[in-house]
């Protein structure tokens, strides 16, 4: 089965309610982008919960049924996106968010990281919290920027400087 990622499930569900606000509010053309969201907030869950997939699914393909009068703005479906996050917070105190932790494990694998090695870990520990929320985060406005705090540049430090930190 596939890796979970339910942070990325709630950024398409949310993005999904977003546009689909835009679609209710004369912008019939989002709905495309609205079909889309909750096809990859379907697959980022899968492995999580084939329930919650599935459910995810079902109004996907009820917005595909009405996609003409919908489009039309002669027909509006709702879909109850905040069932859906209540949903996803459930299954996350049950299982956790899935990749997440997997990336935390391959990032510190990227910088051999030991449990021995407390400074690092410390230093890691600060910055994870970061990482994990903001993802590979905005996209940098500054790189190189010794301010910057985009996940990238936040890696990028901290490979440059692992060496001088672990001795």
């Amino acid at each position: 089965m596939r890796d979970y990622c339910l942070d990325c499930t709630i950024k398409h569900l949310g993005q999904a309610y977003v546009l689909h606000s835009e679609v209710e509010s004369g912008y019939p053309k989002h709905l495309i982008a609205v079909i889309g969201h909750l096809a990859e907030a379907s697959e980022e869950c899968i492995g999580a919960s084939k329930e919650l997939s599935d459910e995810i699914r079902q109004y996907r393909l009820l917005l595909l049924e009405n996609l003409i009068p919908i489009m039309k703005e002669e027909k509006k479906v709702s879909i109850p996106y905040f069932d859906l996050f209540e949903k996803i917070a459930k299954i996350i105190g049950e299982k956790g968010c899935g990749n997440c932790q997997k990336a935390k494990d391959d990032f510190k694998a990227k910088l051999n990281i030991k449990k021995s090695e407390s400074s690092m870990a410390t230093l890691i520990d600060l910055i994870e919290g970061m990482l994990l929320y903001y993802g590979d985060g905005p996209i940098c406005q500054a790189p190189g920027n010794i301010r910057c705090i985009c996940a990238k540049c936040v890696r990028e430090k901290l490979l440059k400087e692992k060496d001088k930190v672990i001795k």
